[in-house]
């Protein structure tokens, strides 16, 4: 099963759901998406953007330090809410460079999506 495959599947297995994307912090881009409806790389490369800003930004730093964190710990996740939206960033310590992007309708408890979402990332070497 291909990312994009992965990435519509979970997509659809949540009815809010309206963008789920692959990224790739490092470079900033996002290398596969699956959408509702029509997405415009503006927004895809906005998402992306809001992903690295979250995870692995000044930002980030501090959220760790505030919690006591370790410097050397990643952030894993963020959720961020947006005018009528809500946006999850995943990443997994084994590859903190990709990350899974979510943009939903405020109306999937986080729990749930996140953990499809790391189940998701958890497969992604394995796809052909």
């Amino acid at each position: 099963m291909t990312i994009h495959e992965r990435l519509s599947e979970l997509r659809t297995r949540f009815e809010s759901c309206e963008i789920a994307a692959f990224a790739d912090l490092s470079t900033r881009m996002v290398l596969a998406s699956s959408a509702r409806n029509g997405v415009t790389q503006e927004q895809l490369d906005d998402l992306c953007a809001e992903a690295c800003s979250a995870l692995l930004s000044i930002t980030s730093e501090a959220v760790k330090s505030a919690f006591g964190a370790p410097q050397s710990a990643g952030i894993s996740y963020a959720v961020v809410p947006g005018q009528g939206y809500n946006r999850l960033y995943v990443t997994s310590p084994e590859s903190p460079e990709e990350a899974v992007c979510l943009q939903w309708l405020g109306i999937t408890p986080v729990g749930e999506i996140l953990s499809a979402s790391c189940s998701l990332l958890s497969t992604v070497g394995s796809d052909t």
